[in-house]
């Protein structure tokens, strides 16, 4: 049979109920060849099993189940009851599973005769666990407007002997909370095993999360793998629900056959590798990305500043008189270029740039001496430079036309 597995948070109700669905035959998920498929597609194909029902895309539940199920891939929000581990309280949430005839059951069931004072107390604010938070928040009101000198108490500014009681058992339920943070208790489990039914599938609410839960003909209890990091091995099917805080859980195969704790764990930790690799190659390329489009923003800025100040300027040549060589140019004193003044219309060396840039080409000097010596372009090479010993020929004239003359 095949299930489906979640490959990020949010879609955990749509995952247990389909998966319930598919595993008693009632949905087939996805064709053959196929190993993917979205929320939406998941989705579709439980409501058209709804809809295939006498009189199923009629009824007020079957509407408000349709409304709700595009919704599911970013969670559900149920209340559940502390005295019976299929208590909730009446939310579209609820009767979504309840549409379909799949239970949903919890684990987090007080005992009375374990803590009285706490099954009392929860019994006086609804027995549900948004009730039990209001009534904490209450009680923690009530004491701190006491004890700053502000309550509505009695006389004094003291509680009387009801306010004391219900402060005390709110502090008992907050304890009682905090301790079976799990959401789970030995009640719950033992409530679970007596409830239901031997190899029957329901839906476990637990820490805001939906699972696909079985109960074993032996009576024993499973979770179903759906965590995408075990997809990628068969084997690893369920996992036990033995205990509380599931110190003594393991994994089992289709079979329920125990695996090895050692290859189980290799297989978590393969998944969780696989997992992390693409989540670092996403995170390079994100930055990649962010680091070219930074370049490029301070590019255009630049081009922008440079476009700006050559706006600003006059227009007219600036002559400059190099007292060094520029950087980059290896002359020295006598040489021809050293020392000779520069013009140019944006201020900028292109002599000095472009010597910088191919000092050594040859064919580009004699381009150079024929733009910006005309004179020197019709005579021959020159001589190496421990020869060179003439004077430079005056100036022509300056021309008419815009261009740049050394002198």
């Amino acid at each position: 049979v095949k299930i489906a597995t979640q490959n990020e948070n949010g879609p955990c109700p749509l995952l247990a109920l389909a998966n319930v669905l598919a595993l008693t035959g009632r949905v087939q998920l996805g064709r053959a060849a196929q190993r993917t498929a979205s929320g939406g597609e998941l989705a579709a194909a439980v409501a058209n099993l709804l809809l295939d029902q006498p009189g199923g895309s009629s009824s007020g539940d079957a509407q408000a189940v349709l409304t709700l199920l595009p919704r599911l891939h970013t969670g559900l929000d149920v209340d559940l009851r502390f005295s019976h581990v299929r208590g909730f309280a009446p939310t579209p949430g609820a009767r979504l599973f309840a549409a379909f005839g799949v239970p949903l059951v919890h684990g987090w069931v007080v005992d009375p005769q374990a803590d009285p004072a706490v099954a009392r107390a929860l019994a006086g604010c609804g027995d549900s666990y948004e009730g039990a938070v209001e009534y904490v928040l209450a009680a923690d009101e009530l004491s701190s407007s006491v004890i700053g000198g502000g309550g509505s108490a009695a006389a004094g500014g003291e509680l009387d002997a009801a306010q004391q009681q219900r402060v005390c058992d709110a502090a008992a339920v907050h304890e009682w909370l905090q301790a079976t943070a799990t959401q789970l208790t030995d009640r719950g489990l033992q409530m679970l095993q007596a409830e239901l039914a031997p190899g029957s599938l329901s839906v476990l609410f637990r820490n805001n999360h939906f699972s696909t839960l079985l109960r074993h003909a032996d009576g024993r209890l499973f979770v179903l793998c759906t965590d995408d990091v075990v997809a990628a091995e068969p084997r690893l099917v369920w996992e036990s629900l033995a205990d509380v805080r599931q110190a003594r859980s393991h994994f089992v195969d289709s079979r329920f056959r125990p695996l090895d704790a050692h290859a189980a764990g290799d297989y978590a930790r393969q998944g969780n590798a696989a997992a992390n690799t693409a989540s670092h190659e996403q995170a390079q390329a994100d930055q990649i990305d962010s680091d070219f489009a930074l370049a490029l923003r301070l590019h255009e800025e630049e081009e922008e500043e440079r476009r700006r100040r050559h706006r600003q300027q006059t227009g007219g040549l600036q002559v400059r008189q190099h007292d060094r060589p520029p950087p980059g140019m290896d002359v020295r004193p006598g040489d021809p270029l050293f020392n000779v003044p520069e013009v140019t219309r944006d201020g900028e060396s292109r002599l000095a740039r472009a010597m910088h840039r191919s000092r050594s080409d040859d064919s580009f000097g004699r381009q150079m001496q024929a733009a910006f010596l005309p004179n020197e372009a019709a005579r021959p090479a020159r001589p190496p430079r421990q020869q060179q010993q003439r004077q430079r020929p005056p100036p022509p004239p300056p021309p008419a036309q815009d261009r740049c003359i050394i002198t």
